[in-house]
């Protein structure tokens, strides 16, 4: 079974001084956990417990703080999770692309990183919190392909991206229930992880609906300028043309002159998709045709409509036509021996 395992090493929280100790236990073939207590007198005690399973990992953290102190996490592991702060104050210096970026935690973080290098400063005071790693093979699956959520990695290659992006915990009783009831769990038996799981799931669907789904705007959206209209005929076209290349939101808006809130609004105002809809409904239809020449490989065929990877292409290829890319060459060799 492929697990997240994350390190939560003594040194990681308090350096090399205090007393900690750490439990691990296989619950059985699905199901893991660990406990880490620590304790240096008169700066900082605690405990992590973490439940794993094969596509998340779940952390409930509980610390005392006499002074404020920086937690450093550098490991370079590609990173997608949420962190939901119960109790106590965080700030973060977030560092993407080797640029650091301070952000004021907020009670509700969801982050993703290619190389997951962090420094908390965690303020004096008792901390709470969880954290809900996600394994990103199975996120990207869950949301749809990594097409479908290039919207929220900002149109780029999510790869190459760093976000954290705070979401509305304070407004939305539904992550409050779901954090609670996570934060509430304590026994390790197999039941208590399969609760614990299904609640991470839950909190996910939440998750992702307002990441993906936004509601509808209150106010009815501004009209579209003609010079504003003109820019995204022109926008349309050019990825009609340019759909098999890697475009971005940025790209395109400093191609058209566009900010990409203009471009992102405008686009699904005027054209009734997404910049990236249109993009993936171009692609597959492309793939399909290639498909059907009975002249390429499915992984040719993912290359040439601008995907780097062709799992990744029969996971959206699927999604569109409701079976996989291979079907259509199995038809064609069917036909070829009249079968």
């Amino acid at each position: 079974m492929d697990l997240i395992q994350t390190d939560w090493s003594l040194q990681n929280i308090i350096g090399n001084h205090g007393n900690a100790s750490f439990r691990y236990n296989e619950v059985n073939s699905r199901y893991r956990e660990s406990v880490f207590t620590f304790n240096q007198p008169g700066l900082i005690e605690g405990q992590f417990h973490t439940f794993m399973s094969p596509n998340m990992e779940v952390s409930l953290v509980q610390m005392q703080l006499k002074q404020d102190m920086v937690f450093q996490f550098n490991d370079g592991v590609k990173r997608i999770g949420a962190t939901l702060l119960l109790e106590g104050d965080i700030d973060a210096d977030c560092i993407c692309d080797t640029r650091s970026r301070p952000l004021k935690h907020s009670r509700h973080m969801f982050t993703y990183s290619q190389s997951y290098q962090n420094n908390y400063t965690l303020h004096a005071g008792n901390i709470r919190l969880f954290h809900v790693n996600y394994k990103p093979v199975f996120l990207f699956e869950a949301a749809g392909g990594e097409e479908l959520i290039h919207d929220l990695f900002g149109g780029a290659d999510p790869a190459d991206r760093c976000i954290s992006i705070p979401l509305s915990f304070d407004s939305k009783i539904n992550y409050q229930r779901v954090a609670h009831e996570i934060d509430a769990s304590r026994s390790g038996n197999m039941l208590q992880h399969l609760f614990v799981e299904a609640k991470a799931m839950e909190l996910l669907s939440w998750e992702l609906q307002e990441l993906l789904l936004p509601g509808k705007q209150k106010a009815t959206p501004g009209k579209i300028s003609k010079a504003d209209q003109e820019k995204l005929i022109a926008a349309r076209a050019y990825i009609k043309e340019h759909f098999t290349d890697e475009l971005s939101l940025h790209k395109l808006s400093l191609r058209f002159q566009l900010n990409e809130f203009k471009l992102k609004r405008g686009y699904k105002q005027l054209f009734s998709t997404t910049v990236f809809g249109h993009i993936y409904q171009l692609r597959m239809h492309e793939a399909k045709r290639l498909l059907e020449t009975g002249e390429h490989t499915v992984a040719e065929t993912a290359y040439m409509v601008g995907y780097t990877s062709p799992n990744n292409f029969a996971t959206a290829f699927q999604r569109m036509f409701h079976h996989p890319p291979s079907h259509v060459l199995r038809n064609i060799t069917c036909k070829l021996l009249g079968v």
